[in-house]
């Protein structure tokens, strides 16, 4: 029926500009960039050596004055998947990552954090690993200083993931992913693991396969990046230096130029991200990098800057990691986790006398299995749904005053009309004047403005896919609604709202 093809349509249109509108309530955070003091790890010893003495060589070839672009390229996609190889295999170690987005409608190329921006998002993780087993967290955060702000854009933007793997249960891998405002989500908490929220809903084991289709994997758990990097989409005036037995990359992917294709295979995973939201990439605008990487192949430090096309997600990012590999180094930004307050030095010995201690107890935490009451759940629903419908109604006021809606605003003029001929009529009837006389000149705009509706209709119409005569009958079936039922016509409009 036209009638429920009307509602649903404009049901999805509501719907769209709440989250805009929703968007556009965030306070501008200005400058804000990150506030995490990110921990530095030390090289590496006592470790494999990752990078042969061809690659060496090769990567030091590029390095010379006079190497072409070709050779730099090349040379940083090998050095690239050196250390991401090293980062999948490595047994001991802890990521510490802090990422802030700005959500922007009209993004640039150039657009930085500094512009104004709809609304930032916060977001801290981190992966500590030991052997087979790791545990992953990863919180984002909507900030701002207004509350009412927070609340609603707190349902498109509160995230929580979890992922860990067990090296006692070889065949499971367990995975969460969770959008929802009433995980609570905190970012600003300066102590490890710099995040807190409510777990709703556990984890759900799963074959290694289903696993890495569900995180969007690239290669494999634990890598660096989930982006498919290849010398032929790399911008001229890359870079690699060589200092204090650190190598220093800078690279930029061609996005203005690049192949098609080649940057479609590129950002894959990311989109399949992205589609599980019910967004789409139209294309990257920006995207720098850089990383660090210790001679002896093993990833230091990545930060990525990068700003995308995807509607009314479209953002900038940063997104920054440090990787720390000394045990001693580990064990202090541990020890530093706020949620041990409540134990004494005898107790957390006792519990962690190993890393694998610390993942058995993160998984099993109370504070990352905290529950809310199904009571307090029921409040936050029906809190977003009023929230919602208020913004709602005020969308379609807008719209309507904007001159969006021509047909509602004829029919509400005509309403209008109607109401005013009705109470000119009532006083003429108390002064003892004809109701025509009183109306004078105003008599017959209701027909107008009705005319002028029907005429609007028709016309859209055309555009309908509707059989026609599915079209006249309901057409029909709403004139005779309108007719018989005076009173409900007149709370439709706040009904449309």
């Amino acid at each position: 029926m036209r009638t429920k093809s009307k509602k649903f349509v404009c049901l999805a249109l509501a719907c769209a500009l709440v989250s805009l509108v929703a968007l556009s309530l965030v306070a501008c955070n200005g400058s804000f960039a990150g506030d995490l003091d990110m921990p530095v790890g030390s090289r590496p010893s006592g470790l494999k050596n990752l990078i042969n003495d061809a690659d060496r060589e090769e990567i030091a070839s590029a390095m010379q004055a006079g190497a072409s672009e070709e050779a730099k390229k090349e040379a940083i996609i090998k050095l690239y998947n050196i250390a991401n190889d090293g980062r999948i295999a490595q047994n001991n170690s802890l990521v510490i990552q802090e990422s802030v987005m700005g959500i922007c409608t009209a993004p640039k190329p150039t657009t930085t954090l500094e512009d104004r921006m709809l609304g930032t998002v916060l977001m801290h993780g981190y992966n500590l690993r030991t052997g087979n087993s790791w545990y992953n967290e990863f919180a984002a955060q909507s900030i701002s200083d207004n509350k009412l702000s927070n609340a609603i854009f707190g349902a498109f933007s509160t995230m929580v993931k979890v992922n860990y793997h067990l090296e006692d249960e070889p065949d499971d891998y367990y995975f969460v992913s969770i959008t929802d405002a009433a995980l609570e989500t905190n970012c600003k908490i300066s102590r490890f693991p710099y995040m807190s929220y409510r777990l709703i809903k556990e984890p759900q084991a799963y074959y290694i396969e289903e696993f890495n289709s569900r995180m969007h994997i690239l290669k494999a758990p634990n890598e660096i990046c989930n982006m498919d990097f290849m010398a032929e989409i790399i911008a001229d005036g890359a870079t690699i230096t060589l200092e204090d037995g650190l190598y220093k990359v800078h690279f930029s992917v061609d996005t203005e130029d690049g192949d098609d294709e080649l940057l479609k295979q590129w950002y894959r995973k990311p989109q399949e991200d992205m589609k599980d939201g019910g967004q789409t990439i139209k294309r990257y605008l920006r995207f720098n990098c850089d990383f660090e990487v210790w001679s002896n192949g093993y990833i230091k430090s990545f930060k990525a800057d990068y700003v995308r096309d995807a509607g009314l997600a479209s953002s900038i990012t940063v997104d920054n990691m440090s990787y720390i590999y000394d045990l001693d180094e580990i064990s202090e930004i541990l020890e530093d986790d706020y949620r041990l307050d409540g134990l004494t030095e005898i107790e957390k010995n006792l519990k962690f006398k190993t890393l694998y201690d610390r993942i058995e107890y993160y998984k099993e935490t109370d504070v990352v299995k905290a529950r809310l009451s199904p009571l307090y759940i029921s409040f936050i629903v029906i809190a977003s749904v009023a929230g919602a419908a208020i913004i709602a109604v005020i969308i379609v006021e807008i719209l309507v005053r904007a001159g969006k809606l021509p047909k509602l605003a004829a029919k509400r003029a005509a309403k209008k009309q109607k109401r005013l001929e009705k109470k000119a009529a009532r006083k003429a009837l108390k002064a003892g004047i004809a109701p025509e006389a009183a109306l004078g000149t105003e008599k017959g705009q209701d027909d107008k403005a009705m005319a002028q509706a029907e005429s609007d209709e028709e016309a859209d119409a055309t555009h309908d896919e509707a059989p026609k005569g599915e079209q006249e009958t309901t057409e029909r079936s709403d004139a005779e609604e309108t007719t018989e039922r005076p009173d409900a016509e007149e709370s439709a409009p706040e009904d449309k709202k």
